[in-house]
């Protein structure tokens, strides 16, 4: 068999793979991950002017043509420790969550036809939110229903393509396919207080599944020698099937789409073996009224019409459009070892009232600050392989804001720990 036969073999039966592996994905950038690959987390989840492996495609497609031919296939062992107490509703000071510990697979390769054509694909976990919750405070009936909590999990694909305009331009495009599953439990609350259009369709019915599909174009440009690399990406909002299961809960009747970015980079190379890149990213969730949209204004008085969960004005969690801002080292010690840090400061998600804390005690996505380390080793015996490790430490954020229906304030909050391992493949 020929070496290209081999080639396009081998990176169609990763393609293959990456497309039946279950992911669960929960967030740190708003409902997002900090970045793609043990690479970038470890450099604080930079990427958009720095390509380092085949995830390239979900990040900035133009950086395609610089990664060669190889596959990538990593995994994220994810904890996150979330909490809430609300007096008033609960009797105990900070109730944890349970589930605390997730795996979050990724997988990419990237093909060089020539000097200036690059295609690839990559598969990730995207971004979520999850809690579990064995006392649920938000229960007044009396009857036994000890859980609470909400799993949203996000998968996109992303096959791409980029084109070498000259030397140092380049171009790319890469398709954005997305799959999300929720569901949710012990909110019967509020269809029993008649905060929701449809209680049928709010709480209890099991995972629910919805399909999308945006599209993400990049540009990358070198200069003064290829010392500077600057890279811009848009990914546009995508158009996510609703969860009819859930419709008497998400505003527009079930609709949670995947909201759109902008994103900046640079990418700087001091000195030999040394980069230092840069990032700064605009998600925009003003336009997703599943999470724009105000939360529920306590039990009394009952919303508008208009404005019951499921309705197009239906309560939401009060989330704001936000920037995140990502920085990262990497240093090529020699040609086996390379060593990176980075760290990554999110703006705050939602609105800091007592109305909106009370509806994030489902999804307390409050780190803002988070610190990063990782390394690759290529082997003596083969520079053809490589295996890539990370560690992110997301920082505790507590959020305490006045609650005027128990005369108290709630608080809700989170910490994380990440660690990844990554194979990539140098053909």
């Amino acid at each position: 068999m020929s070496n290209l036969k081999t080639r396009i073999l081998t990176l169609a039966t990763l393609l293959s793979l990456s497309a039946s592996i279950p992911v669960t994905a929960y967030a740190t950038n708003g409902s997002l991950l900090i970045g793609y690959g043990a690479k970038s987390r470890g450099m604080g989840g930079v990427g958009v002017a720095y390509a380092q492996d085949a995830l390239v495609s979900a990040v900035n497609p133009a950086g395609m043509v610089d990664v060669g031919t190889r596959g990538d296939v990593g995994l994220m062992l994810f904890k996150p420790d979330r909490s809430s107490w609300v007096p008033g509703f609960s009797g105990k000071d900070n109730i944890t969550s349970g589930a605390t510990l997730f795996a979050i697979p990724n997988m990419g390769v990237n093909y060089k036809f020539n000097r200036k054509v690059s295609v690839g694909f990559a598969f990730v976990g995207a971004g979520g939110g999850n809690t579990r919750y064995n006392e649920n405070f938000f229960d007044f009936s009396g009857e036994p229903n000890p859980t609470l909590g909400v799993n949203l999990a996000q998968a996109i694909m992303s096959p791409g393509f980029a084109y070498n305009i000259t030397k140092q331009q380049s171009f790319g495009v890469s398709l954005l396919l997305g799959i999300q599953t929720f569901r949710a439990y012990g909110l019967e609350a509020f269809g029993d207080a008649g905060f929701s259009s449809d209680p049928e369709h709010l709480t209890g019915n099991g995972n629910d599944w919805s399909y999308g599909a945006g599209v993400r174009l990049g540009w990358r440009g070198k200069f003064f020698d290829e010392k500077l690399t600057l890279g811009a990406a848009y990914s546009s909002r995508m158009y996510m099937t609703k969860f009819d299961k859930y419709k008497g809960l998400f505003a527009e009747q079930g609709s949670a789409d995947i909201p759109e970015m902008f994103s900046l980079g640079l990418a700087l190379k001091p000195i030999d073996k040394v980069v230092l890149a840069f990032d700064a990213q605009y998600i925009n969730y003003d336009d997703i009224a599943s999470f724009n949209n105000s939360g529920p204004e306590f039990f009394l008085p009952l919303p508008p019409p208009e404005e019951l969960m499921g309705e197009d004005n239906g309560l939401g969690f009060g989330w704001e459009s936000i920037w995140v801002y990502k920085l990262g080292i990497d240093y090529e010690y020699n040609k086996n070892w390379t060593f990176r840090a980075g760290y990554n400061y999110s703006d705050f998600p939602m609105k800091e009232d007592g109305i909106q804390i009370l509806a994030n005690t489902l999804a307390p996505a409050v780190t803002q600050h988070h610190m990063t380390l990782g390394f690759s080793y290529k082997p003596k015996s083969s520079s053809k392989i490589e295996w890539t490790f990370a560690l992110m430490r997301a920082f505790r954020t507590d959020v305490v804001e006045y609650n005027e229906f128990s005369s108290d304030n709630i608080r809700i909050g989170m910490d994380q720990w990440a660690a990844d391992i990554e194979f990539g493949y140098i053909f």
